[in-house]
């Protein structure tokens, strides 16, 4: 098992030196600013995204944010750019690695708040038959493994105001939302953003 692990640290470095080295996606409509990175973390031919709003801490709540309104505001983000799914819109088998998550963390401390967006999806990654892995059973396999793809973050100071914090959220949300639409434009028949 550790030479898997071994393996695997060895392949991300190498997935790392490739992502540093920025070589350019030439699809077609493709906006100039993103390369093959963003293509794989935000690539889903458009498919809904599902929501997942972590519940609140007890100082997010003592100044009166609420996780319903959180939930709320980005979902109706989601549904506006009709890319959202309900949470009970569970993948079929075979369409694990092509459904995503959106994550919402928000985390308050004193008048300091943290806010997290983050895209989950699940990645997989096939071995070759001709590749002979040290411990395993078999010559050729796959690997399904859950990875966040694509994040955004924000920390500041709330001032006992929780509109504050919404308004990070949807500026986060909106964020997503656009590199989202712009990875997937031509699977979401979009002309111009």
């Amino acid at each position: 098992m550790s030479s898997i692990l071994k393996w695997l640290g060895r392949m991300t470095a190498a997935f790392v030196l490739f992502c540093v080295a920025g070589i350019a996606v030439p699809p077609a409509k493709a906006a100039e600013k993103f390369n093959l990175v963003d293509y794989v973390k935000l690539w889903t031919e458009c498919r809904p995204v599902t929501l997942l709003v972590e519940k609140l801490d007890n100082h997010a709540v003592n100044i009166g944010l609420q996780k319903d309104d959180i939930e709320t505001a980005i979902q109706n983000r989601l549904r506006g750019a009709g890319i959202y799914a309900p949470v009970d819109r569970q993948p079929a088998p075979g369409e694990v690695s092509k459904i995503g998550q959106l994550y919402a963390n928000v985390h308050v401390v004193g008048l300091a708040f943290h806010v997290r967006l983050q895209f989950n999806r699940t990645m997989q990654l096939e071995f070759p038959n001709k590749m002979k892995v040290p411990g395993l059973p078999v010559d050729g396999w796959k690997l399904q493994i859950p990875a966040g793809t694509w994040w955004t973050g924000v920390t500041g100071t709330h001032g006992g105001r929780p509109e504050v914090i919404q308004t990070v959220v949807a500026g986060q949300t909106d964020k997503f939302v656009s590199d989202y639409l712009q990875i997937n434009r031509a699977a979401c028949q979009i002309d111009k953003i």
